[in-house]
């Protein structure tokens, strides 16, 4: 897992005043829930050597912000997969937000240069 301090920077530049009064247990709690997410997400393929790199510990911590925006949005509709049935959903989807469990573009966008080819494994299914 990513440092906790370093979100808490990441989060204090983008001033977010309604992280910094979160639990250390409810910061950590998000931050697993976006790791997992992205590890088991079948679009993305993260190296080890890159998991500490500036890229990465943002998009986690956008992807833990964003978690935590749509918990305090009233009666928001969060679509939860098991990650074993997430690669299946995945491959059997059509809409690519359906794909990215509707990340935000930023999340996306910075996970572009672990992205791999699943054109192939969408043929073979279909």
């Amino acid at each position: 897992m990513i440092d906790l301090s370093l979100v808490n920077a990441y989060n204090q530049v983008r001033n977010r005043t309604n992280w910094a009064p979160l639990s250390n247990e409810v910061k950590t709690g998000l931050l697993v829930d976006a790791e997992t997410e992205i590890e088991y997400h079948p679009a993305f393929n993260v190296p080890n050597s890159e998991k500490s790199s500036e890229r990465y510990i943002a998009a986690v911590s956008e992807l833990a912000f964003h978690k935590l925006s749509i918990k305090e949005l009233p009666k928001a509709n969060i679509k939860r997969i098991k990650n074993s049935k997430y690669e299946e959903e995945f491959f059997e989807s059509k809409n690519s937000s359906d794909n990215t469990m509707a990340w935000p573009p930023i999340v996306i966008s910075m996970l572009k240069p672990w992205s791999i080819q699943v054109s192939l494994r969408i043929q073979t299914i279909r």
